[in-house]
């Protein structure tokens, strides 16, 4: 079913945080009044980390919908209309953190009289979409200022939101205690960073995932990387989450399981998980969407290779090793010497604390010793 709402943002110069009103509308026509328009002076650091700082409008849904034809009334403020937006960028995202462009317009000078109705914008082709980014690129004027009075979206309702959810859980030797729970040192001692880790060698994965809370109970970012199990050298997706003490995965905002934005249903799916300073695992069996229960990669048969892949703890369960420091897949004297640089480092974020307690002791070379020469396999290497 379609609906059309006319969205309002009433006045709010230097601030970004836009309060949205929807109605019906009947009226295509828009008044000359400043009251009626949005406004910005100053600009901000963008939602969509590919933005520049510039003038921006965020819109949240609340909720994802099919985002299908536009309407735009641009700034009709009477003898301000070069204020009025010309070239924008449009572009939406599932959960605010990962956006894909839309749509490029430029925009009419608005009239500046009452009779002024506004002018289509671009189709957007009933995409799927909880948030609409607009990126103000100029404006009709000269000024630092950018307004804009009303902006009408054809929305619908989505039947099979692009969003797919993977559970499984895995645990760290370093940070293991007992009874399957593992440390959370880094969190307790605000250590961990907001922003995920591994925009670096070995992964360079540029992903723009950040918690505006650490979840209390986190023991370490890990990288998550889902593969076609058919073919398994292409990489279908990949994102950074949180594991918790208990060894479940965990989205930024302390979600239990982590959302994916182009996975489907029914697909053969094949996940690898990544730590910063554990050797890497990959899961033996299939994944098929939507799971039924969390994927235990605790269990040696769930792991490929898993016997030799994962590490028997003391109360029989099993984790993955501790020590390789650079991430390569293999667990060497490189990794021993990374870990000297950095010995006797207190109350750091470091790869060389394989303990992950924020400190790189004797502790962490114990970690270490036993899982010399420990191979990952083929598919987990760099």
């Amino acid at each position: 079913m379609k609906h059309t709402f006319k969205f309002l943002w009433h006045l709010s110069i230097f601030l970004f945080a836009i309060q949205l009103q929807a109605q019906e509308c009947n009226d295509d026509t828009h008044s000359i009044n400043i009251q009626d328009s949005w406004l910005s002076c100053e600009i901000a650091a963008s939602p969509n980390a590919n933005r520049p700082d510039s003038h921006w409008i965020m819109y949240d849904f609340g909720y994802v919908y099919s985002i299908g034809t536009t309407q735009f009334w641009n700034y009709n403020v009477a003898g301000e209309t070069g204020k009025g937006l010309k070239n924008i960028i449009i572009d939406y995202s599932l959960d605010g953190i990962t956006w894909m462009e839309a749509a490029t317009f430029q925009l009419g000078v608005a009239s500046g009289l009452n009779t002024y109705i506004g002018e289509a914008g671009p189709d957007l082709n009933d995409i799927d979409a909880r948030y609409i980014l607009i990126t103000i690129v100029d404006i009709w004027g000269n000024g630092s200022c950018a307004g804009l009075s009303e902006v009408r979206f054809d929305i619908g309702e989505t039947t099979d939101t692009p969003q797919k959810i993977i559970d499984a859980k895995v645990l760290l030797e370093g940070a293991y205690l007992q009874n399957g729970m593992m440390k959370t040192n880094l969190q307790a001692s605000n250590l961990l960073p907001n922003h995920q880790p591994f925009n670096r060698s070995p992964w360079f994965y540029n992903g723009n995932e950040s918690a505006v809370a650490i979840p209390v109970n986190a023991t370490d970012w890990v990288l998550l990387e889902v593969r076609d199990m058919n073919n398994n050298s292409q990489i279908i997706e990949q994102r950074a989450a949180f594991l918790s003490d208990a060894g479940f995965l965990m989205d930024v905002d302390g979600a239990l399981g982590v959302t994916f934005q182009t996975l489907s249903n029914s697909s053969n799916y094949q996940l690898i998980v990544r730590s910063r300073n554990h050797l890497a695992v990959a899961s033996a069996n299939t994944i098929v969407l939507p799971q039924a229960t969390f994927y235990d990669m605790t269990v040696t048969n769930n792991v490929a290779n898993g016997n030799i892949q994962l590490k028997e703890t003391a109360d029989g369960y099993f984790a993955m090793k501790a020590g390789d420091l650079n991430s390569d897949g293999v667990i060497t004297v490189a990794d021993f010497n990374g870990l000297l640089l950095e010995l006797s480092s207190i109350n750091e974020f470091l790869d060389s604390d394989f303990t992950l307690d924020g400190h790189v002791t004797v502790d962490d070379f114990n970690a270490y010793l036993p899982n010399v020469s420990a191979i990952g396999i083929n598919l987990v290497r760099y």
